[in-house]
């Protein structure tokens, strides 16, 4: 049997791309804070704090709608919104980490572009696993982990060459499979544009969630310092992590 027939057969792929789409950032705070660089685990919690407050009450149930195929809403709705809100999003993330901290301004950037970019890739991802393409979601996979890895690596984090390799992880989801999303783009039958509201805005426990965590993010700063904050929010990120994969990849 050849590799390829073995990735087809082989259930786990998608939850491990998915996996590397929306946790890459909290293994990062993870690595950071358990290395002794705490006070940089704190400047990242502050940044995907905010970006997970913004995205994730306008993420509506994306994943759940594309694979269910029976929602009335179309792929190329949600991928029209997406396409039209990611920019205006990201800025508005940008805005909100800001005041709370003395976040680097190069890192919250490419943080924030790397949440916009995942946000896309939801959208890819959810779009091949309906059509049940492991081999996509294998080379996806490899893609993360091999983008990923210069940056547990390489040992200068304030060097140059450190924000190139930061850069091009947080572009490489959407490196994958972007063009077929865009052909999804013109309107063609459907009769709306966009979804409708509800099927937009998340404002449910998801989004308190994230807007509590990153509300307790801030104080934990705030009030400890950004060392004893930074080793404090990486222990509930490694307490957290595994039944966030349950919530957000095994789940759907």
């Amino acid at each position: 049997m050849s590799l390829s027939s073995v990735i087809r057969i082989l259930p786990f792929f998608f939850p491990l791309a998915l996996s590397s789409n929306l946790f890459a950032v909290t293994a990062l705070l993870i690595f950071f804070g358990v290395t002794g660089n705490s006070a940089l685990a704190a400047d990242i919690s502050i940044i995907q704090g905010a970006a997970l407050t913004i995205f994730l009450g306008f993420s509506g149930n994306a994943r759940n709608l594309i694979l269910s195929k029976s929602s009335g809403i179309s792929l190329g709705q949600i991928v029209r919104f997406r396409f039209l809100f990611v920019i205006p999003l990201g800025i508005l993330a940008y805005l909100l980490c800001k005041p709370f901290s003395d976040v680097p301004d190069h890192l919250a950037a490419a943080l924030i572009v790397r949440r916009c970019a995942e946000w896309i890739a939801e959208l890819i991802l959810s779009e091949r696993e309906s059509k049940k393409d492991n081999i996509f979601a294998a080379r996806y996979s490899f893609l993360q982990f091999i983008s990923f890895l210069p940056l547990l690596l390489y040992g200068e984090i304030n060097q140059g060459l450190y924000y190139v390799f930061l850069w091009f992880w947080a572009l490489t989801p959407t490196l994958q499979g972007c063009l077929n999303l865009v052909k999804s783009f013109p309107v063609g039958k459907d009769k709306k544009i966009f979804p409708d509201f509800q099927f937009v805005l998340h404002l449910g426990s998801s989004w308190i969630i994230a807007l509590t965590t990153f509300v307790f993010r801030v104080m934990i700063i705030s009030l400890s310092g950004k060392d004893t904050g930074g080793e404090l929010i990486t222990a509930f990120a490694i307490g957290g992590v595994l039944s966030a994969i349950y919530t957000y990849v095994i789940g759907p």
